[in-house]
């Protein structure tokens, strides 16, 4: 790994340009089900980021779905659930 690449800014650059399967899509949904489920967001808001996340190529595509949500913040405070949440 070059030095660039070991900058911590580029290492999240770079996850966010990858590919995105269906398990994560799937694990996306499911932060959208608990978030609507306790209340963060309405039934149309579900549906409109359920279209975005099944849409996305790639991770950085779920950011409009999930930036706002406690739980996805969560995830991007710890780097490390990465490796969990949407490989």
């Amino acid at each position: 790994m070059d030095e660039l690449e070991s900058r911590p800014e580029r290492r999240l650059s770079v996850r966010g340009r990858l590919r995105l399967g269906d398990a994560g899509r799937e694990m996306a949904v499911g932060v959208l089900k608990r978030a609507l489920a306790k209340g963060q967001l309405s039934s149309d808001e579900f549906e409109d980021r359920v279209g975005i996340v099944y849409a996305a190529t790639v991770r950085d595509d779920l950011k409009p779905a999930l930036d706002d949500l406690e739980e996805y913040q969560a995830v991007r405070a710890n780097p490390r659930m990465w490796r969990y949440w949407l490989d």
